[in-house]
This record gives structure tokens, C-alpha cells and sequence, in this order.
């Protein structure tokens, strides 16, 4: 009985989705159709395709799909090579998309044909080339990479269009000088592992000839050998050799075809691919190797070619972008002798090349002083490097030379000194930013040299910007003399006091409470000398001056200034700068200040004879002044002087927020007498410690320091039994313990009991307390346990995670775990199953257990993380447990440093385990909703990814089959979040079997862009340099010139311009970009986008083309 029409079609598009996957199984894998491994099963149990045998062997033969040909084809494949090679040309045959190999092809043309020659077949008819087979002319002379004309090699078609022509790409005519089978035939020992492992900074070695002639020089040293450890190849193959591969035309992909899943190519054939596809990636700006280590690239190339010769031999496009890629590997390695042999022969122009590393964009001598390679640097000095001129934009970066040269992360040493001077002599800019670097670095040779060279043109701007006062303060006492002789000589103004404010000041270099004149900072550090070369000047102590001296403890330095008459009772105020970040200030309150005495700071240095002497000559003339008395008994307080604290407060009448202030440092301090004194004398027991980052209250640390009599005094006084920190919103109080988890944590019942009376909370509203009852839970103390409870304590109480579940999970108590579930402990707790994941699979199941009776259905979200963790050990057992628990797989985002913003299914697909994503699949309530989030920076949202999206970024064919074969859709927009479709997101990842799958499958090249930051998939090909994939999506219809996104779009031109591709280049213009008439803007965009980047062979290849059009654009 025939089937209904409607329903043949309906089979016929199921069949068409599976079309390429069959063809893979049966041909690459070489499966057989029936079998338990065969092409039947495997399709059943991996993408749930249930076929019949006998319908296989029918599509397989409308598909044209065999293993072997008939006798008839074999035969006319053996007179079409017969006929040729009569004509004088080579052939290779590929069949079903496979190269053959000249003895595979030998022996199937011998066995079927009746003769071994084959001259009688010369003068009959030249048949048609069967179906299913290609054959191919490479060149006689040269395998090279790329076919060398347009008539060599035929065109693969698409109905009747032919695929874009490739034969003029730059990289076609470089090769044709080269003749790159010479450089791949010394490679025998396969991939260099320098290419895939960091390598250290070499000394400049002469790899460069001075002189070179073509007769003499070898384009390679066969004397250069390297180990090639089979994991090393293995990597190299699986990671680099696909996306390289990619960026070839597809008449030049098959010499790069790749082998059966599992299988390695022969090492000899992988490395004489290697050299011609690495030099095209570097001609291209590294494409398809985006994060590939600079030095370890040039390191490989000019230890087994001649780089001059290379150069020399082949003038043109490619050999121009080469230099300036080169130039970049070269920089970063500190090859002088290299670096010279370009600039000389002017490859390269020192002031228009960009170095890009970790996305910062540099000039070649900002990149040579940031690696402060003295030899480099003097060396584009001497081809008239600008010192000062940068790429960058940003107000708050490193820019110039001299910058970069200071700027380094971390505990870097400092800067050579040569390598300064050079710069300065040079003509480098001395910026505010530039001396600040060096004195927050402690780079204090350079600051002084800084200082000493910029001073008499900058000491205005930097006297009011306080650079004098931070340099005093960061400076040793000989460096900071010399300093204040450099003011002295260029007549700054010495008595300047700084503004504080955030417009003058930089904030985070006063982090700690600094004074504001540089005569009371060089008090500060005790530089007695300082002091009297300034003094001596004409300058006269500050109310501050002595007050500094008396906290650096120089005591020689306290007795000069009391000779010269500094005041004793003056009041000084102190500043710091808060880090907003810590605190969250904004405007005024990001300053903090503290007053200080003369007095205050001799009590504080316990200096007995000192402060007698401060009283002799009048210290306390104004003792009973706010500021002079709150600076007095904080300072006793502080320190525990209980006499003088005793003497101040007999005046201390209507000061009771000034001896709360006491108060809290006494409690600090652990100055029991002191603080019970400040009490009983009336001492606000709740006011708020003096300065903005103290932060607790006088009970808080009372309790910290277990001063039992003064914490019963505070409760009998009133003091609030619930504050923890200050009340100003600002001040940061996370982690902080409330008063009655302190009593709790210390395990007195009787002061428990006390607080609870006292109206102590078991739950505070206060988010940021740390969990009273988990710390009940942690001592096991079921006295204490069961108070809170009766008390009114939370048996789920919640703090950053912490449970009481969790702390019974933590302290390993079966018994308390138990006891709290049974009196309500919620099990759907994500932080308790993550702890019982971390020491038994029974205490999981025990957690699971109790899941299961609460949520017979499941929870929405729960068990996301132990899921996520669970996949990422490949913990089977454990996985099954948690899904048959019903723990959600795309519930809510786990939010871990590995696996920030996605869901457990998108681990699972990202793990590659296709076993696993099968097991969670039946688990997934919808395909096409969102699994993640990747990507986020400061300027770009982060991109919403689907489970097809992440399945396309890592670029598993099978595993997109699978989802696509399951009803993820392959066409989802780009918009609301989702920054690419499926098909975008694979040209841009340089996917070349994954664009194929989805186009095949049914996915729209022409997909409009998102609306910022988007591009269609073409554009996102010629981003990336992959031809291969351009010519995939041009043949199925992809616009060539279709518009960039509304917002920081790029057409396909203009990508491929700015990122120095540029063979895609010439690609995209034999394919019809436009670049006169209405495409003239996208020409001068591709311009200046070329320009911007240091781009100088795309900008001559652009200029070229222009010319040939009529048109001339030059960008200056």
C-alpha cells in the first residue's frame, strides 16, 4: 500500500535532518547498517530515529552514498585519469568528500578494470565523472596549501553556482614564491610542543642574516629537532588543527581532511600542514589562534625558517602582513636583531603598528617598555618612536611609554633605571598618573628621578594634587631630603595645604590618616632633618606639626619644635580617604577624620616624662573644650591610662557621647577598669565609635573579649542587647556575630539567659547577623539548643547560606540532622546537600529521602548546585540519586566561581558527555530556554544562552544533532539578551562541521544581527578570518554586503578590515563586496578601521582595489 504524499514528505524532511550524521557513521566511522553498533542502532539509542534497514539501503542509494563504487565507475574514474595524464596533468580523486590515496585509488582502478594500462582506453569517448566522486588538479611542481589558479582546480558547484573564486587570495601568490612543500618537508618530528606550552623570554640570539641571497639561505633548518609526545599532537589536533582548518577555502580543506573520531593522522602529514597553516593564521593576524602566546609562536618560526629569506623571496601583501604580525611575536620576545632587520628593510612602521596582548592595545615601544626591554625600547627610539603617543582612550589607563614602563601588576621590581633615563631623555611625558604609580609602587629611584626631571615645569599642579605630600610619605628620610631640596630649588610652594576633596586628591593612595601640608608629614615620618631644612626656609610649624612629631616617636624631632616654639595645645585634624567599594560612601562621606593632640598623642605613646612636660608648658589650657577633651579620653581609653581617665572625667558633665566614644575603646581595647570607670561615670553605652570603619558596638566587643562584669554593667545601664554596628547605613557589618550568638559561641548559658531577659533576639531583622542557632547547633550544646528554641528561634533560620542544617551537616552529628528533621528543618536546603555531597553518599541519600516525602514533585531550583557538581566530577551514581529525587536540571543559576549563571544542563552539554545530557534530557521541561549566561564585562551585557547556543560553543556536531533533533530551535532571534543565533555563534567560534550541520539542517544565513554588539553570520566569518566558513554561508545565499548591527555593527568589510584578515579581505571583494557607489562609506570605514588597528597591508590591499575601481581613499 502506497503511504499518503503528506506523509512521504514528512519522512523525507526527518530523513534530510539526519542526512549528514548517517553519512558520518556509515562512511567516516565505518559502521555497518545492522548490527548492535551498526548505523540502525546508533540511531535508535542516541538520537531516537527508529528506521528500518531496507529504508537505510533505499536513502543511502538516493543519497548516491556508498563505500565502494561499481565496477562501471571505477572504470571511467581510470580513462578520465588516463586521458589527463596523456594531456600532461596530475590528478588526486576524492571520493564521497575523501582524498584517496594514490594506492587506495591504484588498486580500485586495477580491480575492476581488464587491464593494468590504460592506453586502450585513450581514444574512446572521456565519460562524464560518476556521481559521488571529484577530481582534482594540484599543482605538478608543489602540494601547496592552496589551489594556485583558477582553472586548476574545479569549482565545487551548488546547483549552478559556482563556489566564490579563491585563486588570487594574497596568500596564493606567497605561496607561489616560497614554495611551502620545502618548509613542511623539514618537519618530520610532527608539532613542536612549543607551540602549545608557555615559554620563557629568550636573549636576543642573531636569527636574522644581515645579508641574504636566495642561493644561499635556507628557507629552513632541518637541524632543529623536538620531541612530539603523542598527548601533545592529541591536543594540538583537537583544539588548533579545526578552527585552522576552517580558515581554508574549501578547495584547499581537503588536504587538511580530517580523520575518523578517535584517529590521529600520520605526524609526517600533520606537520607538513603545520608551518603553511600557521603562517597563513599569522599573515591573517593569528586567526583562528586568538590566544595563542606571541612568543611561543615566533620562538617555533625563527628557530626552522629564515624570516629574512622568507620576506625577501615573496613581496606582497602577505609578506607585508606577516611583517607587522611577526613584528608583534618579535616585540614580545625582545629579538632586537629581528626587530632591526624590519625596521631596516621597512616592513614595518614603528609608529603605526598596534600590538594587542590580553585585549590592551599597545605601540610597539608601549609594549617594549612595558616588558622593560631596555635594547627593544632604544631601538624603536632609534627608528623615531613617539614615546608619548598611545591607542588608548580610557582617562584612567596606562598611556605613553613611560607609563607602561612604571606600571606593572603585583610585587613587580622596579624599573631598570637606564630604561627610565632613556625614556626621559627621549621626550617622554612625566604625568600626575606616572608619578603616582611610582610612588604607590615604592619605585622610589625612579620617583626621585621623575621628580628631579618634572619638577620645575609641574610643581603647581602637583603641589596642589598633594604629589609632594605622597612622596614624602612613601619615601625613605634621605629620598624625601632630596625631595624637599628639589621644592626648595624650583620654589613650589612648601606651605601649601591640600584640599581634600575627590577632584584634587587621589583617594586611594590615602587609605590611612595622613596629615595635609608637607612639613607635618615629614613630622609624620620623623624626619628630623626634613623639619629643619624646611623650618629653616622660612616655614613655621602647622597646628598639626607637633602632633605628627609626638606619633612618629621621634623624640629629638618633639624637642627641636618645642625649641622653636611649635604649639602644645593646638588641635590638628587628621584625614583618610574610605574605599567606596568597602563602604559604600558617596561625595562628603568618602573622607574620615580624626582629631589629634598634642597631649592626646602623648598619651597615647605612654610617654610619662612627655606628657608631664606638655602639661608644664600648657597642654591642658582648653582640656575642657570638646575637641581637646574627646582627643584626651580616647587616647586614655585607648590605652588603659585609668589616672588620667579618672581626671578627665570629673569635667566630663554633658559629654556623655564623647565618653561613649571612650567607652568603645576601652571595650576594644580590652580595658576592663577603664570602660566599667566610663559607665558608672555616665557614658552613653550605645553611642557610635568615633571614626566611620570601627563599626561595633561597646556590648559586641565586651562580649568579643568575655569582660563578663562589664557586659552585666552595660545590660543594668540599658545597653541595647540587638546592636552589633554603628548606625550609619554605610558602614559595612557582614559576618558579623549578634551579642547573643557571641554568648552563644563562648557557651555561657547563664549570660545567655541574662541577654535573652535583656531582650536579646534569637532572630534579628538584620540580614547581616550570622546565624544565633546554627552557632548553637555547631557547640552542641542541647541545653542551649533547646533555650533558643523556647525562645523563639528559627529551626530554618537562614544566614549567606548557613542553616541550622548546615552546621549540623558541618559538625558531623547523624543524630542532630535527625532531630532537626523531624522538628521541621526544611530538607530542600542547597547549601546541607552540597555539605552531606562532601562526606557520604548515604548522608545524601538520607537528605534525599526526607526531599522526596516533603516535595514528592520536586522544587523548583533545588539541587541545581549538587547537580552542577555532580556532572562535573562524573559522578554517575550520584547524578542518577539527585534525578531521581527530582532535582530540577534547569532550575535556578548556581553561582560558583567555575560554574557562575548556568544551569546543570548546560554543564552537562559543556562537559561533552553525551551519555549524561541524554540522561538529563528527558528531565527538561523546555529545549529553548535560557541555560546561561556568558561573557559579562563592564561595557557588554552578558549574552543569554540557550542549550543549542552552548552546544554550538563548544562545537560538538553530535551533541547539536542531538538537540536539534529534539526540537531545540535553530532558528531562535538574536535579540532580548541572546547576542547570536545558533548559526551566528558558530562562524564566530570557527565551528566549520557545525555551520555545516545547521545549515543543512535548515538555519537562516542571512539571521539579522542583535541590535548591539550583533552581526550576521557572515560577518562574523570574516571577523574571525574563516574563508572556509564564508564560503559555506555564501554558497547557501549569504549577503555580502549586508549592513553591520544598529549599535557598534560592522559589515563583513569592515570586520574583516579591522581585524587584519586579509585574505578575507580579498575574499569577500571577489565575492562582491561593494566599495564604490553605495558601498564608498563601508570602504572608508574598512579604512580607517584597518588604520586604526596598524593594519598597513589591508590598507594598500583596500587601496588597490579602489584604484582598480576608480576610486582613491587614503586615511591620514
Amino acid at each position: 500500500m502506497l503511504q499518503p504524499a503528506s506523509q512521504a514528505r514528512r519522512d523525507d524532511s526527518e530523513w534530510a535532518i539526519h542526512k549528514r550524521t548517517i553519512s558520518n557513521l556509515f562512511l567516516k566511522e565505518n559502521k555497518t547498517l545492522r548490527g548492535a553498533d551498526g548505523v540502525v542502532e546508533t540511531m535508535k539509542r542516541l538520537y531516537n530515529f527508529h528506521r528500518l534497514p531496507w529504508e537505510y539501503e533505499r536513502y543511502l542509494r538516493q543519497w548516491s552514498i556508498r563505500k565502494n563504487g561499481t565496477a562501471q565507475e571505477w572504470e571511467a574514474i581510470g580513462r578520465i585519469l588516463e586521458s589527463r595524464k596523456a594531456a600532461g596533468k596530475f590528478s588526486v580523486v576524492r571520493m564521497n568528500g575523501e582524498i584517496l590515496s594514490e594506492t587506495r585509488l591504484r588498486k580500485r582502478i586495477n580491480r575492476y578494470s581488464y587491464t593494468s594500462s590504460f592506453r586502450p582506453y585513450i581514444q574512446l569517448p572521456i565519460p562524464q565523472i560518476p556521481i559521488g566522486f571529484e577530481v582534482l588538479t594540484p599543482r605538478a611542481d608543489c602540494e601547496d596549501l592552496l589551489p594556485q589558479d583558477e582553472d586548476t582546480v574545479r569549482l565545487p558547484r551548488v546547483g549552478n553556482e559556482a563556489l566564490v573564486p579563491t585563486f588570487n587570495l594574497p596568500f596564493m601568490k606567497f605561496q607561489a614564491s616560497i614554495r611551502l612543500k620545502a618548509l613542511s618537508n623539514g618537519l618530520a618530528n610532527g608539532i613542536d610542543n612549543r607551540l602549545l606550552h608557555p615559554a620563557s623570554r629568550p636573549a636576543a640570539t642573531n636569527y636574522i642574516e644581515s645579508e641574504v641571497h636566495e642561493e644561499e639561505a635556507p628557507l629552513i633548518d632541518n637541524s632543529k629537532d623536538t620531541e612530539t609526545p603523542y598527548e601533545l599532537v592529541q591536543t594540538y589536533y583537537a583544539t588548533c588543527f579545526p578552527k585552522l582548518r576552517a580558515l581554508l577555502p574549501i578547495a584547499a580543506q581537503a588536504k587538511c581532511s580530517t580523520n575518523p573520531p578517535g584517529m590521529l593522522p600520520p605526524l609526517q602529514s600533520l606537520s607538513a600542514t603545520q608551518v603553511e597553516l600557521l603562517l597563513f593564521s599569522t599573515a591573517n593576524n593569528f586567526a583562528g589562534l586568538p590566544n595563542f602566546p606571541r612568543e611561543n609562536m615566533w620562538n617555533y618560526i625563527r628557530e626552522h625558517i629564515s624570516v629574512s629569506g622568507l620576506l625577501q623571496f615573496s613581496p606582497g601583501p602577505t609578506t607585508i602582513a606577516l611583517a607587522e604580525n611577526l613584528f608583534q611575536c618579535i616585540v614580545e620576545c625582545g629579538d632586537v636583531q629581528a626587530a632591526e632587520f624590519l625596521l631596516e628593510k621597512r616592513y614595518v612602521n614603528v609608529n603605526k603598528q598596534v600590538c594587542i596582548v590580553d585585549d590592551d592595545r599597545y605601540t610597539p615601544v608601549e609594549r617594549s617598555a612595558k616588558l622593560r626591554s631596555l635594547s627593544m625600547t632604544r631601538l624603536l627610539l632609534h627608528y623615531k618612536a613617539d614615546l608619548n603617543k598611545t591607542h588608548v582612550e580610557d582617562n584612567n589607563a596606562e598611556k605613553g611609554a613611560l607609563e607602561r614602563a612604571v606600571s606593572l601588576s603585583g610585587d613587580a621590581a622596579e624599573p631598570p633605571l637606564d630604561l627610565i633615563h632613556l625614556l626621559l631623555e627621549s621626550g617622554a611625558s612625566i604625568t600626575i598618573s606616572v608619578l603616582e604609580r611610582a610612588l604607590s609602587k615604592l619605585y622610589l629611584q625612579v620617583a626621585e628621578t621623575l621628580i628631579y626631571k618634572g619638577a620645575h615645569d609641574h610643581h603647581t599642579e602637583w603641589t596642589q594634587r598633594g604629589i609632594f605630600l605622597y612622596a614624602l610619605k612613601q619615601s625613605d628620610a634621605d629620598t624625601a631630603t632630596r625631595i624637599v631640596e628639589i621644592m626648595l630649588r624650583v620654589k613650589a610652594s612648601i606651605a601649601h595645604s591640600v584640599t581634600v576633596d575627590g577632584k584634587t586628591l587621589n583617594e586611594s593612595l590615602w587609605r590611612d590618616f595622613s596629615p595635609r601640608s608637607v612639613v607635618d608629614m615629614a613630622a609624620e615620618q620623623g624626619y628630623l632633618q626634613v623639619v629643619r631644612i624646611l623650618l629653616d626656609s622660612g616655614i613655621r610649624p602647622t597646628e598639626a606639626t607637633l602632633t605628627c612629631a609626638i606619633r612618629s616617636t621621634n623624640m629629638e624631632l618633639v624637642s627641636y619644635l618645642l625649641h622653636e616654639g611649635a604649639s602644645v595645645d593646638s588641635v590638628a585634624s587628621l584625614f583618610r580617604c574610605l574605599d567606596p567599594v568597602l563602604t559604600g560612601c558617596t561625595g562628603d562621606r568618602r573622607f574620615d577624620y580624626t582629631l589629634r593632640t598634642p597631649y592626646s598623642e602623648a598619651i597615647r605613646s605612654r610617654n610619662a616624662q612627655l606628657i608631664r612636660l606638655l602639661k608644664n608648658k600648657g597642654a591642658l589650657r582648653h582640656i575642657h573644650q570638646n575637641p581637646e577633651f574627646k582627643a584626651a579620653v580616647l587616647a586614655a581609653a585607648e590605652v588603659g591610662n585609668l589616672e588620667i581617665v579618672r581626671s578627665l572625667i570629673r569635667d566630663g558633665r554633658g559629654k556623655e557621647e564623647e565618653l561613649g566614644c571612650a567607652l568603645f575603646k576601652a571595650c576594644a581595647a580590652g580595658h576592663e577598669k577603664v570602660a566599667q570607670t566610663l559607665i558608672t561615670a555616665g557614658a552613653d553605652v550605645d553611642a557610635p565609635p568615633e571614626n566611620l570603619l570601627d563599626g561595633h558596638s561597646s556590648l559586641v566587643e565586651a562580649l568579643k573579649r568575655k569582660m563578663i562584669g562589664t557586659v552585666q554593667l552595660l545590660l543594668n545601664t540599658g545597653a541595647n542587647p540587638n546592636l552589633m554596628s554603628v548606625s550609619r547605613p554605610y558602614v559595612p557589618n557582614w559576618f558579623i556575630k549578634s551579642p547573643l550568638g557571641i554568648a552563644v559561641e563562648h557557651g555561657d548559658f547563664s549570660l545567655i539567659k541574662d541577654l535573652l531577659f535583656a531582650g536579646g533576639a534569637c532572630v534579628n531583622p538584620n540580614h547581616n547577623e550570622a546565624n544565633t542557632f546554627s552557632i548553637a547547633i555547631r557547640s552542641k550544646n542541647m541545653e542551649v539548643i533547646q533555650l533558643l528554641l523556647d525562645n523563639g528561634a528559627d529551626i530554618n533560620s537562614r544566614f549567606e547560606g548557613d542553616t541550622p542544617l548546615v552546621a549540623a551537616i558541618e559538625s558531623g552529628g547523624i543524630e542532630m540532622i535527625d532531630w532537626l528533621l523531624d522538628r521541621g528543618a526544611d530538607p530542600a536546603d542547597e547549601h546541607a546537600l552540597l555539605g552531606a555531597m562532601s562526606q557520604s553518599i548515604d548522608l545524601v541519600q538520607r537528605l534525599l529521602r526526607s526531599f522526596s516525602a516533603r516535595y514528592p514533585y520536586g522544587k523548583g531550583g533545588y539541587g541545581s548546585k549538587a547537580l552542577s557538581q555532580a556532572i562535573t566530577t562524573q559522578n554517575l551514581p550520584l547524578i542518577q540519586a539527585l534525578l531521581q529525587a527530582n532535582i530540577s536540571v534547569d532550575g535556578n543559576f548556581p553561582a560558583d566561581s567555575v560554574h557562575e549563571n548556568k544551569t546543570p544542563f548546560a554543564i552537562a552539554i559543556e562537559s561533552n558527555d553525551q551519555a549524561v545530557v541524554e540522561m538529563l534530557l528527558s528531565k527538561v521541561a523546555d529545549l529553548n530556554r535560557i541555560v546561561g549566561y556568558e561573557g559579562w564585562c563592564y561595557w557588554k551585557m552578558k549574552e543569554r544562552r540557550t542549550a543549542l547556543l552552548v552546544a554550538v560553543n563548544v562545537g560538538n556536531p553530535q551533541m547539536v544533532q542531538l538537540l536539534i533533533s529534539r526540537g531545540a530551535n535553530l532558528n531562535l532571534a538574536a535579540t532580548r539578551g541572546i547576542q547570536r543565533t545558533p548559526l551566528q555563534l558558530a562562524a564566530e567560534k570557527g565551528h566549520l562541521a557545525v555551520v555545516q550541520l545547521l545549515i543543512e539542517q535548515g538555519a537562516e544565513v542571512n539571521a539579522p544581527p542583535a541590535m548591539k554588539w550583533g552581526a550576521t553570520a557572515l560577518q562574523l566569518a570574516a571577523i574571525g578570518g574563516y574563508i572556509g566558513i564564508a564560503e559555506e554561508l555564501l554558497i547557501h545565499g549569504a549577503s555580502v554586503n549586508a549592513p553591520g548591527s544598529d549599535i557598534f555593527g560592522r559589515t563583513a568589510l569592515e570586520g574583516a578590515a579591522e581585524h587584519g584578515r586579509i585574505d578575507m579581505m580579498q575574499y569577500l571583494l571577489n565575492a562582491g563586496a561593494e566599495i564604490t557607489g553605495p558601498g564608498y562609506h563601508q570602504y572608508a570605514m574598512a579604512m580607517q578601521y584597518a588604520k586604526e588597528n596598524g593594519h598597513g597591508a589591508i590598507c594598500e590591499l583596500l587601496e588597490s582595489a579602489a584604484r582598480s575601481n576608480g576610486t582613491v581613499l587614503t586615511l591620514e
